[in-house]
């Protein structure tokens, strides 16, 4: 995708979610292992999705070079007026260690 665009993640995070067949999910903008910019696709699942799956959302989101999945069994959450919200900053740190895209 090319650098300064924004994405409207909602809808993505909507397929996402459908594709992969959870509840939790959070969109990321990252870095892999090559440095080139990827969009990490974080997941609140007991199990990985299959590779059935894995290769379905990979191909949803083709404006992306590489496209990666995060497991996590739990988000970590924050109490925000007496509700349990994902902690999206701390959710990062652990979806994107390298850090963010540009």
């Amino acid at each position: 995708m090319a650098q300064g665009n924004k994405v409207a993640v909602g809808p993505l995070e909507e397929t996402a979610r459908a594709i992969l067949g959870v509840e939790g999910v959070c969109l990321f903008n990252g870095v892999d292992a090559a440095g080139r910019d990827e969009v990490v696709v974080a997941i609140e699942a007991d199990q990985a999705p299959s590779p059935e799956r894995l290769e379905a959302i990979a191909n949803a989101l083709p404006a992306f070079e590489s496209v990666r999945v995060a497991a996590f069994t739990a988000f970590p959450r924050t109490m925000v007026g007496g509700l349990a919200k994902v902690d999206r900053l701390a959710l990062r740190r652990l979806a994107c260690p390298e850090g963010p895209g540009r």
